[in-house]
């Protein structure tokens, strides 16, 4: 599977699940286009199991692009800048209260952060090992990717804290193997120990959203790195904000 390719899967399982996740597809409405009780509860889950594939990808390809990008500061940048050109309409469209409909345009910018700072404060913590890795060895990863995960949970950016650990184990100075098993173990911790208040609550629902993010993450193993294409580039960095504002678009249309 090639970069490109992956970038696509990616953004088809993102697009399935924030369907499901800003209430645009529900039970209720698949149950109004004929599909029984258990069909349209199991399209439902098979959505989320979808979506779950989405951010190991993500965190895959930004921790191999910070290994190949040729200028680590405009690729910060970037993703700096798009971040906060998603944050209103991740607020419009994925936000508690705007999904349940209680109030249709609340905004709470920058309260609970849209993925693309969470994938920043990974690809920047990287960044810093790159320039401290010569001076003070590999070691120097843990207290920054620390530090990244530190100020993901200061700033409740999506996936949070485990969302940084899983883009800078990604990275983590080891084989190939290492860094995928090291990206395995983060996904264990956030969907059996941090989505189940450190296994308080652990149902099955939380090792079929695991295995999802597996899924995902056996993808990217696949994955064979290609040319790149700057047009592309630019068209996935804009596909972040482009499609909460279609899906936005098209809750307003579907609720209206």
């Amino acid at each position: 599977m090639t970069t490109f390719a992956l970038k696509i899967a990616a953004l088809i399982c993102m697009v399935i699940d924030h369907l499901e996740k800003s209430g645009i597809v529900h039970q209720a409405l698949l149950m109004e286009l004929g599909l029984s009780i258990e069909a349209s509860l199991l399209c439902i889950q098979g959505m989320d199991f979808t979506g779950r594939m989405a951010f190991p990808i993500y965190a895959f390809l930004i921790a191999q692009g910070c290994g190949r990008t040729r200028n680590i500061g405009r690729y910060l940048l970037r993703l700096f800048l798009f971040a906060l050109l998603s944050e209103i309409p991740y607020d419009l469209l994925l936000d508690e209260l705007n999904v349940s409909g209680v109030r249709s345009f609340y905004i709470t910018p920058f309260s609970h952060m849209n993925v693309l700072f969470t994938l920043f404060l990974g690809a920047a913590a990287i960044a810093l090992y790159q320039r401290a890795e010569p001076k003070f060895g590999r070691w120097v990863m843990m207290p920054l990717g620390l530090a990244g995960a530190a100020l993901a949970h200061i700033l409740d950016t999506d996936y949070g804290a485990l969302g940084v650990a899983l883009i800078v184990a990604g990275y983590w100075p080891a084989s190939r193997r290492g860094k995928l098993l090291g990206m395995a173990g983060v996904l264990a911790a956030l969907y059996l120990g941090y989505a189940s208040d450190w296994f308080q609550n652990l149902y099955l629902d939380h090792f079929i959203r695991l295995l999802g993010a597996l899924l995902g993450l056996g993808l990217a193993a696949l994955c064979r790195p290609d040319r790149p294409c700057p047009r592309a580039k630019w068209l996935f960095y804009a596909a972040y904000p482009a499609h909460l504002a279609v899906l936005l678009a098209v809750r307003g249309i579907v609720g209206g």
